[in-house]
């Protein structure tokens, strides 16, 4: 990793969800942790570019102290842009060398370092786990991403074949591009190569050629070309990890540190041949061909407890994945009935009447969270009003079974509310932020720390979203787009030139648009 390739090609900076302090916060507690509030944190970024990570949370979080550095002088400039384009006040991104970062920077809640640990030096490498260590307050949490073994295995052909090639080449532009040629001449070629030929390699470049295509060129080039990129297996890091008086504390997705969806039989064996949680992680990514992990820490000291009981839940809120399919079907709250909930890709089954209220209650107000404790009320009020009785048990049955649903990624948990709305108000809100990411850029962050794609038209329905707008102006505000050349109305292919004629179809793309941000998590209150 060097300041003159990411200023060459920068790396766009995308949100992460794994990523937001409020992800950690929450694995943390789990664990027995005692975490700072997001919303009152320091939160430290080491390689923060330009500010993906760090920018989408300093309207979300007004009470904390985000600070970044990056080594490309170019990355941080695009950064400090936004920041002045958005206003944002309690977010700062230097330029400089991670290494150099002393007592002076004094200690943090959160310190997030994604995307750089295997792509630097071994000298970096091991810097940067001293840095978290020595600038982590005693309940703090850092965050480190890096591929891993054993599934990099199978990616690294793919790296040394394109450096190979790409060595004769100076321009990085065009490096990216003849790296994305040679790919693609093997992935083209090699099922022709006959018996002389080895079929899984070639469906791997197959495979690596049609995801490299749909990337940006600066992903390649810093995920395959950079000097560096070290993969560790997770027991590599862990023992870098106490090395530094860091222990570590979980994944940022806990539900890939479980066993299921393994056989019974399968994860019962690798629970006896594994006599400590960091041999069951190792045997895990085994198993799973892991390339990727996002690993949290803390400080070595901390004491964690690793029994996540219902009791563990009461505090936190739990939501719905975005993206989980809401039900026209009525739902059976009958006992013994066997409901399917469709959550963002995992299918949620219960027969349990107070489970499946829950359900239903976080289907209704996705993407939106809810207190446990409201949760449990509001499943027991649809309870009531389908003529079932409550029980007094109904709160342990529900926070246990909101533990499994967690475990198994059917659920989010959160510790502090995100500030969004289900449906659009009067005078729709979104973000400084967003609306600044709408005019320059072609995503925006969610409040959920996603990043959501926009086409033309919804990006111009969200800069005008700064609260002072009600739908007719909205509706007048595309209609000047229209005038303008900017958006275009066509009837059966053809352009419609009257103006009288635009305000049914605009009204309706203005109903659209805002329900789909909506469900984005885009909305503020």
């Amino acid at each position: 990793m060097s300041a003159a390739s990411y200023d060459a090609i920068p790396y766009t900076s995308y949100p992460y969800d794994r990523t937001h302090p409020d992800r950690l916060a929450t694995v943390g507690a789990l664990f027995g942790m005692r975490p700072t509030l997001p919303s009152q944190a320091r939160i430290l970024e080491l390689g923060c570019a330009s500010g993906g990570t760090l920018l989408p949370l300093a309207e979300q979080l007004p009470g904390a102290e985000l600070v970044g550095i990056d080594l490309s002088p170019r990355q941080v400039a695009l950064g400090n842009e936004a920041i002045a384009g958005a206003g944002l006040l309690n977010v700062a991104l230097h330029v400089g060398d991670l290494t150099e970062i002393d007592a002076g920077w004094g200690e943090f809640d959160y310190i997030v370092c994604h995307g750089v640990l295997s792509w630097v030096s071994e000298a970096v490498r091991e810097r940067i786990l001293e840095v978290i260590a020595q600038r982590l307050r005693p309940q703090g949490i850092g965050l480190v991403s890096y591929n891993t073994y054993p599934g990099w295995h199978l990616r690294q052909s793919v790296r040394e074949m394109m450096l190979y090639h790409v060595a004769q080449f100076e321009d990085p532009t065009r490096r990216a591009e003849q790296a994305k040629a040679l790919l693609d001449f093997v992935a083209e070629h090699g099922p022709s190569a006959g018996q002389s030929g080895n079929a899984g390699f070639s469906a791997l470049m197959k495979r690596e050629a049609e995801l490299l295509r749909k990337l940006p060129d600066g992903y390649l080039f810093h995920e395959h070309l950079e000097e560096h990129n070290t993969p560790l297996y997770f027991h590599e890091l862990e023992a870098r990890l106490r090395a530094h008086g860091l222990a570590y504390l979980g994944d940022a997705d806990v539900a890939t540190m479980m066993t299921s969806p393994l056989p019974d039989e399968a994860a019962q064996q690798l629970q006896e041949i594994s006599p400590d949680l960091v041999r069951l992680e190792q045997y895990l990514d085994f198993v799973r061909g892991r390339q990727f992990r996002t690993t949290l820490v803390c400080r070595g000291d901390v004491p964690l407890s690793r029994k996540l009981g219902g009791e563990r839940v009461l505090d936190r809120l739990v939501a719905l994945s975005p993206d989980a399919a809401s039900s026209t079907e009525t739902i059976d709250l009958a006992p013994g009935v066997t409901q399917a909930f469709q959550c963002g890709g995992i299918t949620v089954r219960s027969d349990v009447p107070i489970t499946k209220a829950a359900l239903q209650v976080l289907l209704a107000r996705k993407p939106m969270a809810v207190p446990f404790s409201s949760l449990l009320a509001k499943a027991r009020v649809v309870l009531g009003e389908a003529g079932l009785e409550t029980k007094a048990g109904d709160e342990s049955t529900l926070a246990a079974d909101v533990v499994r649903c967690y475990l198994g990624a059917g659920v989010r948990l959160r510790t502090e509310a995100a500030a969004c709305v289900a449906q659009a108000g009067p005078r729709p809100r979104v973000s400084a932020y967003v609306r600044w990411q709408a005019a320059n850029l072609d995503f925006v962050t969610s409040v959920l720390h996603t990043r959501v794609e926009l086409d033309l038209a919804a990006r111009v329905v969200v800069q005008m979203l700064d609260g002072t707008r009600d739908r007719a102006a909205l509706c007048a505000g595309l209609a000047d787009r229209v005038a303008d050349g900017t958006l275009t109305l066509t009837r059966d292919g053809e352009p419609l030139a009257d103006r009288a004629q635009w305000v049914e179809p605009l009204t309706a793309v203005l109903d659209h648009t805002l329900a789909a941000i909506a469900g984005g998590a885009l909305l503020l209150a």
